[in-house]
């Protein structure tokens, strides 16, 4: 990913990327395992399934768009943020790639056990819930998404995720 140095975290005016409490870690880390991440390393990638959730606890993770191609960095997160968005819940493939700026340290939760969390903890669940929401309306804002290229010759209409997926197959 083509970056500058240092990449300042993104501010967060409409609640889109709000910060766990150390209570809200502390429920989710007997659900999950802490890994150390490196620099450049993806956690999860744009037109794959998203099989878990992402608290950043160190360091800081960028998200992007066209990762490899554009490189559109859409944010970057750093200490009791968390990574993903509608797709986590739904087992859709992920609209963005979520690669590391920073080394540091994620706490990484499988996808069941996520819905289960956010089903049976009201507080955490609308968070997380709201937050989802919120990013997924920016990332339509955005134009990222399933798209619809046209029809093969049997008259089906081809749905490619991401911008640049249909040019690569």
């Amino acid at each position: 990913m083509r970056r500058p140095p240092e990449l300042p975290e993104t501010p967060d005016p409409q609640g889109a990327y709000p910060r766990l409490s150390d209570a809200q870690l502390q429920a989710l880390a007997p659900h999950g395992e802490r890994r150390r991440v490196r620099r450049d390393e993806v956690l999860y990638a744009e037109g794959l399934p998203v099989g878990e959730f992402f608290a950043v606890l160190s360091g800081k993770v960028a998200t992007v768009g066209g990762f490899g191609v554009d490189d559109q960095v859409i944010g970057v997160h750093g200490a009791g943020r968390f990574l993903g968005e509608l797709n986590v819940l739904t087992g859709q493939v992920g609209f963005v790639t979520g690669v590391v700026a920073e080394d540091g340290e994620v706490l990484a939760v499988p996808a069941d056990a996520l819905r289960r969390l956010v089903a049976g903890d009201p507080g955490l669940g609308d968070l997380i819930l709201r937050a989802y929401l919120v990013r997924r309306s920016m990332l339509i804002g955005l134009g990222a998404g399933f798209r619809i290229i046209g029809a093969g010759p049997a008259g089906l209409a081809a749905s490619v995720y991401g911008r640049r997926r249909a040019w690569r197959r």
